[in-house]
């Protein structure tokens, strides 16, 4: 029996490998140990990639990677395996900066082979625009070996008047044997684990799954059903009915706080999604670069009188490339299913593979289908918008 195209596509992410992703380990190097936090070993919770401006006075603005941490829970972690070959008092450096005037972070330092009772524990302040935090605070290595570093959200500052979290972000983590010197400008050269210690097996990070289908664009238009991506931040769902594939996504968010940039207005671009966990991620391949508008079909009751979305693209990096864009729908074509009422935006892409995300902003935001056409292209929006128009399957999966 010939299987449907949605079955197929059920087929498709069913078979995918469970692959445990590469996390990065560490040595000391002559006293040094020095890591980028993006590198982490692994990464539990709301912690998010971002890019933090680095503003020299009277020189050009330069950007960093960084990790960051807005809500979360003190289960939220960022963890570093670490090799010491060198016994004594390490200081601890951390660079990044926070929303507050005294928002700490919290640093867990154990060996990997102790329990967490075992751990020093210590709160570190982070300035208020990047650069070293100037706290004196030390770990003690006992015994050659590996150890564990864990990052997590500390107290908030009393003097930030919103009333919300505030966040952190941190860019570089240094430990120097003490006696030690104060780090200047980015700190010292990494100290990656290129193969030089084995590995323990209590390090690997937790098992997931990744998919890499990629849809291509063809006359001018792709679409898409957004049921077999893999995301772990929208749940299928195919109740009620009205939707044009084997069902339809809904977010299903871990808040519903929003921040700073999400009250601007219908359709402004803001700066800072939600973290990964919640996105939507979508790969397109185009053949001659164009700009292209991104609508979404999308389910709301009548008890929601306004529902919206965030839609914004990613680097090459996998970081969100500011902006990002407010799109929803006001309920002008009533309950059930249908476009976006305002704020469909669009994106100029390039030749070859671009990356966009979705992740919601109100509860239950639900998205049955994803058309994304050429701008000012009538043909091309009359057939992506078209329901009865067959959506497009991932052109290649690597």
């Amino acid at each position: 029996m010939a299987l449907s195209r949605f079955s197929l596509a059920w087929i498709m992410v069913a078979n995918l490998a469970s692959v445990a992703w590469a996390g990065n380990t560490f040595i000391e190097r002559d006293g040094v140990v020095s890591i980028e936090a993006e590198h982490y070993t692994d990464r539990t919770g709301r912690w998010h990639p971002v890019r933090e401006h680095d503003a020299v006075p009277g020189g050009p603005q330069s950007s960093v990677k960084a990790m960051k941490i807005k809500s979360g829970a003190f289960t939220d972690n960022l963890r570093y395996a670490i090799h010491f070959s060198q016994t004594g008092n390490y200081r601890v450096w951390l660079r990044g900066r926070s929303q507050g005037k005294v928002d700490e972070l919290r640093v867990l330092f154990r060996p990997e082979n102790r329990g967490q009772s075992d751990s020093s524990v210590f709160n570190i302040s982070l300035p208020l625009t990047l650069g070293w935090a100037n706290q004196l605070q030390s770990i003690r290595v006992e015994q050659p070996g590996w150890y564990r570093l864990l990052l997590v959200k500390g107290k908030r500052s009393k003097w930030h008047w919103d009333v919300r979290d505030s966040e952190r972000s941190v860019d570089k983590i240094v430990l120097l044997r003490e006696p030690s010197i104060t780090p200047s400008g980015d700190g010292p050269e990494e100290t990656i684990n290129a193969g030089s210690q084995p590995v323990p097996e209590s390090t690997a990070p937790l098992q997931s799954i990744e998919t890499n289908e990629v849809w291509e664009l063809r006359d001018g238009y792709v679409v898409i059903e957004p049921e077999p991506i893999v995301t772990e931040g929208w749940c299928y769902r195919d109740q009620p009915s009205g939707f044009t594939g084997a069902g339809y996504r809904i977010w299903d968010p871990c808040d519903d706080r929003e921040d700073d940039v999400s009250s601007r207005g219908k359709g402004e671009p803001g700066v800072e999604p939600e973290p990964p966990d919640t996105w939507l991620t979508i790969r397109l391949r185009l053949k001659k670069a164009g700009r292209y508008r991104v609508d979404l079909r999308n389910y709301h009751s009548a008890t929601q009188p306004e529902i919206e979305c965030r839609i914004g693209r990613l680097d090459e990096d996998g970081l969100p490339e500011p902006p990002f864009y407010r799109s929803g729908d006001s309920l002008n074509d009533g309950p059930g299913f249908s476009w976006l009422d305002w704020g469909a935006p669009a994106f100029d892409l390039k030749a070859g593979v671009n990356t966009l995300y979705l992740v919601g902003a109100s509860p239950s935001f639900a998205v049955d289908r994803i058309a994304i056409y050429r701008d000012g292209d009538a043909a091309a929006k009359a057939k992506a918008l078209n329901p009865e128009t067959r959506d497009s399957l991932p052109t290649e999966t690597e």
